[in-house]
């Protein structure tokens, strides 16, 4: 909330990496034919590495990552108030180029957290955020790996471990007599 009204250009970012646990290059390479208003996701094939487009970290970062109703809704009301950008970003800085991934945090992600009275976090946290949430609903880690883009299932294991572990608990304690 404090993102949406404070910080407006922000937003969109912010929504779309919470919502997709998408890398921030590979957000900051994201273009607008990568995204199905229709079917609903978009589809990550590319990433800024050092200022330049590169190929995904891995092969299995190539991927489609289904959208949220409401992020679906924020990305087409930012599509029609981001700024230019001759290389069709749908995050690009305000000249239409890539985003700097120290701007963002110094400039956006930061004064939004003091803003909101929440810890300073970095903006990979925000991916974290996504794939904890996913574990802690139920979601088969398959399917967390799949949507991070990990080259396998035990990489996602070893990161979330903790709360694979807490939802095993939460299972045994759901049959206690």
């Amino acid at each position: 909330e404090v993102a949406k009204k404070h910080y407006p250009d922000f937003y969109p970012l912010l929504m779309t990496a919470i919502f997709t646990g998408a890398r921030q290059g590979e957000l900051f390479a994201l273009t607008w034919d990568k995204i199905n208003f229709v079917e609903g996701y978009i589809k990550i094939d590319r990433r800024v590495h050092n200022t330049t487009i590169d190929t995904p970290k891995t092969r299995s970062s190539n991927r489609k990552i289904n959208l949220p109703d409401e992020v679906i809704r924020v990305l087409k009301e930012w599509r029609l108030r981001c700024p230019h950008s001759e290389m069709n970003l749908v995050f690009p800085n305000e000249n239409g180029g890539f985003l700097d991934r120290h701007n963002v945090r110094k400039r956006q992600l930061n004064p939004v957290l003091r803003r909101a009275g929440v810890s300073e976090i970095r903006f990979h946290d925000l991916r974290h955020t996504f794939a904890s949430r996913l574990i802690q609903k139920g979601v088969d880690i398959g399917i967390v790996s799949e949507l991070l883009g990990h080259s396998s299932v035990k990489i996602t294991y070893d990161v979330y471990v903790h709360f694979i572990k807490e939802q095993k608990i939460k299972a045994i304690q759901a049959i206690e007599i």
